[in-house]
């Protein structure tokens, strides 16, 4: 594997990027900075600048982000789901274990006192009123009035689990998360807003008052907790990684807003979302000129620039004010 070097030629004109080349093919990558790693460099004023590469496999047009992809490599690693199931079965698996080695003991205990075999032992677990008082020995009723007991208190803990579960604050997040996902799941033609700064509110709420359907991907997770409890559709996860965009619904959405404040990462998104979706409508934000034609030259139908459109929409005002005499 060779160290990065300036890149030749590059699908981006304008936009800085490096090169390089292994697995048997060469990539370009766009370099961009990172967050402060940890909250002491947040709070301290300094921001540690580090370096991460998206690489675009020119052979291939697959996208890849950190590095260049092994050979044999997928688009993107799928993660296990978490909801609902998830959080009964950390509720319920003492209870569930415990009640199958009660179970065992009770069936070895018939089995010893009336030498029955373990499925009549079981069946007499589960029906007690199937045993013949006047056959077996006292032994045996005292220790059936213990199984029934034993039973019944099971019962009880596995009902007290599953009601604390389900009115307990993670079981409330557990409910509104299984919702969202189901709400998600009906979406068509809708719109993905990726970013939820002060853009992206503004974009979420005039796509509400209009009703036009969209879903919000957001990596903030506690922005992420507050915005599901408030019922907005919405997807935590990178939306550079493929399968946020899937959770998203990219496949059967109409268009995708991107308004992150990096113009690498929004790049980025544009060119995954055209790959995902050729027919997708994409609106894109960007902080510089060579990233906006960057963005153009790579799917993006709409480029926005807030800081150029602030300037023109000053520009225009200033025109109004000076069209006529100033009022004293």
């Amino acid at each position: 594997m060779k160290n990065p070097r300036v890149a030749p030629a590059s699908p981006w004109p304008g936009v800085p990027t490096v090169s390089w080349t292994g697995s048997g093919a060469t990539f370009i990558g766009i370099p961009s900075t990172t967050e402060p790693e940890s909250d002491a460099v947040r709070s301290s004023g300094t921001q540690k600048v580090a370096t991460k590469l998206y690489f675009t496999n020119i052979r291939d047009r697959e996208v890849f982000r950190g590095r260049p992809p092994s050979p044999g490599e997928g688009m993107g690693i799928r993660t296990a789901p978490s909801g609902v199931l998830a959080v009964f079965l950390r509720r319920l698996w003492l209870p569930v274990l415990s009640f199958a080695a009660f179970i065992a003991l009770c069936v070895g205990g018939y089995s010893r006192l009336e030498g029955l075999r373990w499925q009549d032992a079981l069946f007499w677990i589960f029906q007690p009123h199937s045993i013949h008082v006047d056959k077996v020995q006292d032994a045996t009723k005292f220790f059936s009035l213990l199984v029934y007991v034993g039973v019944f208190a099971f019962q009880i803990w596995v009902a007290e689990r599953v009601l604390v579960t389900i009115f307990r604050k993670q079981g409330k997040e557990a409910w509104k998360l299984m919702v969202n996902d189901a709400k998600i799941e009906k979406l068509r033609d809708h719109f993905i807003i990726c970013g939820y700064g002060q853009v992206g509110r503004t974009v979420v709420d005039q796509l509400d008052r209009l009703k036009i359907p969209f879903v919000l991907i957001e990596t903030n997770e506690g922005l992420y907790r507050q915005l599901l409890q408030e019922g907005l559709p919405i997807v935590t996860g990178d939306a550079k990684r493929h399968d946020t965009l899937e959770a998203a619904g990219i496949a059967r959405a109409r268009g995708i807003c991107i308004v992150i404040d990096n113009d690498a990462d929004n790049l980025y998104i544009t060119v995954t979302a055209k790959a995902m979706n050729p027919s997708l409508r994409i609106i894109t934000r960007a902080g510089q000129q060579r990233y906006a034609q960057a963005m153009r030259n790579s799917g993006a139908d709409e480029v926005i620039i807030p800081e150029h459109e602030g300037g023109l929409m000053v520009g225009r005002m200033i025109e109004k004010y000076s069209a006529g005499p100033v009022a004293l």
